[in-house]
């Protein structure tokens, strides 16, 4: 009667270690559907004609100042082009995705050193934290490419 409980007993643990394991696969495949989903909705957003309208406004404006980039570009598409770095920024800011995963998707530094004018500007007619996110990632990324030379 004693094998026979040893042996259950050892099969409980057997089953437990069994459904760990199973679980933290589970878990790693969620993860990774769940940065395929958030890289998808980047890029569904990048691609939507409205996006690309903005994209094409936000090329052709000028960013010497907050002002000529309202009078070259509508405040509509440069609040879209800014919240949407903003927003991508955050999640790897507050560690929903990795820094590299988003960043190696856009290019925060040269977007953010184009509309810093604008993007300081908006900030001060809107919230003093506006578009942190944003600034904090260029700001990573600028120290990243002169660290590497």
């Amino acid at each position: 009667m004693v094998e026979l409980l040893q042996v259950l007993e050892g099969l409980a643990y057997v089953g437990f270690i069994a459904g760990a394991i199973f679980a933290v696969l589970e878990l790693r495949s969620i993860s990774k559907d769940r940065k395929l989903e958030l890289l998808m909705r980047l890029m569904e957003k990048w691609n939507s004609r409205e996006f690309t309208a903005a994209m094409v406004n936000w090329v052709q404006a000028d960013f010497r100042s907050a002002e000529m980039a309202e009078k070259t570009c509508p405040k509509a598409d440069l609040v879209m082009m800014a919240e949407y770095f903003d927003w991508a920024a955050s999640l790897a800011r507050n560690k929903l995705v990795s820094e590299g995963f988003v960043s190696g998707n856009l290019d925060f530094e040269f977007v953010w050193t184009r509309m810093k004018p604008w993007c300081l500007h908006w900030r001060e007619q809107t919230a003093p934290g506006q578009l942190n996110s944003f600034e904090w990632m260029a700001n990573e990324k600028r120290t990243e490419r002169q660290a590497t030379g």
